[in-house]
């Protein structure tokens, strides 16, 4: 079935380096009003996304409809290609590498920040509506800067300079693979996420015949790639709508809110 992973609330602490997103993650259980069933009260839940620019609220116009509409934040490659190769005259897309050379060490990753908070910058100043953050060209000569800290990075830059609402960030990256992984990009300001990585990883299961399903003859047969694919969308979505109904029913409503990944006061203390 296409479900994520039920998970316990204790969390023990590895010794090995530990990913960003991992230390976003609330590790008590907090008691407060009953959260939103995002199964019997599916009506009222929706993880959809729209990409383009934002308009003012206070007003309704024509151009208020120039935008694209996703039913989901989780895009499969020819989603994403569809949507970076995007040709119209409401629409622009431009492809920003968040990756940084391995011989500047460590201290390389403040250079590419900067560098990559300037790209999204002159990409918006030049019309573009669509930044797609992407580490595809990570290698052994390039580190990619952590997903969650480029999408931020970006986020706040463009927030400091009242530019954010004219683009929609897309994340291409081979590092976001649980559900809070997704949630929390989402909360730092992400539109939308590709996470290839995880595709890929499905395509070679499938190609290995590791995944399968019931026949209708009732004998077990290999789920194709597009199965595979369909189904894992299916559980990030089911997730992030469990994640979501803790505080409200709509994916608008966690998007660059950061709720998702904030430690509440008493955590702290």
């Amino acid at each position: 079935m296409a479900r994520w992973a039920t998970i316990c609330l204790w969390r023990c602490s590895p010794t090995r380096r530990r990913r960003l997103f991992s230390y976003f993650k609330q590790l008590f259980a907090q008691v407060t009003n009953p959260p939103i069933d995002p199964i019997r009260e599916e009506v009222v839940m929706s993880l959809a996304t729209s990409l383009g620019t934002e308009r003012n609220l206070f007003e309704e116009t024509p151009e208020h409809a120039h935008k694209l509409v996703l039913d989901q934040p989780i895009l499969l490659n020819r989603e994403l290609e569809t949507l970076r190769h995007v040709s119209h005259e409401e629409f622009a897309a431009c492809t920003i590498d968040i990756t940084w050379p391995v011989a500047e060490g460590a201290a390389g990753i403040d250079g590419g920040l900067a560098r990559v908070c300037a790209q999204a910058h002159d990409a918006i100043a030049k019309g573009v509506n669509i930044i797609v953050l992407s580490d595809r060209l990570l290698g052994p000569n390039r580190a990619p800067i952590p997903a969650l800290l480029a999408v931020a990075a970006v986020h706040h830059h463009l927030v400091r300079e009242g530019t954010r609402l004219r683009a929609g960030i897309i994340l291409e990256s081979g590092e976001p693979r649980e559900v809070h992984h997704f949630a929390t990009l989402l909360g730092y300001g992400a539109s939308a996420v590709n996470p290839y990585l995880m595709l890929e990883t499905l395509d070679g299961l499938v190609f290995d015949g590791l995944l399968t399903r019931a026949g209708e003859d009732g004998h077990e047969v290999s789920l194709t790639p597009e199965e595979a694919a369909q189904n894992m969308v299916k559980a990030l979505g089911k997730g992030l709508l469990k994640t979501i109904s803790r505080w409200a029913s709509q994916r608008s409503s966690l998007t660059a809110a950061r709720r998702s990944s904030r430690r509440s006061a008493s955590s702290r203390r």
